[in-house]
C-alpha cells in the first residue's frame, strides 16, 4: 500500500512538472523590433531603440525617429498585464543633457540630436534647473497605461494596447 501511494505521489509530481510552462523574466533591456497596427508600421523604429524594464521596477524607453522618450515605473499583474506608470517628465536616463527654457520648454538631447521636446507650465521652469523641475514634477499625477502580454520567452516580448502590437527582442 505504501509503495502504491509513493508511486502515485511520484506520478503526480512528474505530470505537474511536464505540464508547467517555463517562466521567463520580463525584466531586462529589450530591443525594439517593430510597432504595428495590423500589418502597418504604427511607429518608426531605429537601431538603438529599446525598452528597459529594470529590476527596481523603473523603466525607460526611446524611439529616436519619433522623438519619444519616457521613464517611470512598471509592474506585471497575475493576468499577464504590463502596467507602465509614466513620469510626468521623463528622467534624464539615456540622454546627455536637458535644456530648460523659461518659456516652459524642456528639450532632451542625446549627443546633438533632440530626443524629445516637452512643453510645461512656465511656473514649473522659471528660474529652475532640470533637477529642481524634475523634483517638483514628481507630485503631478502620472499617466498609467495597461498592455496585454501576447508573448514572452527568453528572447522575445510582445504586448498590445488598443490594437497596436509592440515587438521586442533580446540580443
Amino acid at each position: 500500500m505504501k509503495a502504491i501511494i509513493n508511486c502515485a505521489l511520484l506520478l503526480t509530481i512528474f505530470l505537474s512538472a511536464c505540464n508547467s510552462e517555463p517562466k521567463f523574466s520580463i525584466a531586462g533591456c529589450w530591443n525594439t523590433k517593430e510597432i504595428t497596427q495590423g500589418n502597418v508600421a504604427a511607429k518608426q523604429v531605429a537601431v538603438g531603440d529599446n525598452l528597459c524594464l529594470n529590476t527596481d521596477s523603473s523603466f525607460s524607453y526611446v524611439l529616436q525617429r519619433e522623438m519619444i522618450y519616457a521613464t517611470g515605473n512598471w509592474r506585471l499583474t497575475k493576468d499577464s498585464v504590463l502596467i507602465l506608470n509614466y513620469d510626468y517628465l521623463p528622467g534624464d536616463f539615456g540622454v546627455d543633457s536637458v535644456a530648460v527654457k523659461d518659456s516652459g520648454l524642456l528639450v532632451y538631447y542625446r549627443g546633438k540630436r533632440v530626443v524629445k521636446r516637452i512643453g510645461v507650465s512656465r511656473n514649473l521652469t522659471k528660474d529652475k534647473d532640470f533637477a529642481g523641475i524634475y523634483e517638483a514634477s514628481k507630485n503631478i499625477s502620472r499617466t498609467e497605461r495597461e498592455y496585454t502580454i501576447e508573448m514572452l520567452n527568453e528572447n522575445q516580448l510582445q504586448f498590445s494596447e488598443k490594437g497596436i502590437l509592440f515587438s521586442y527582442s533580446k540580443n
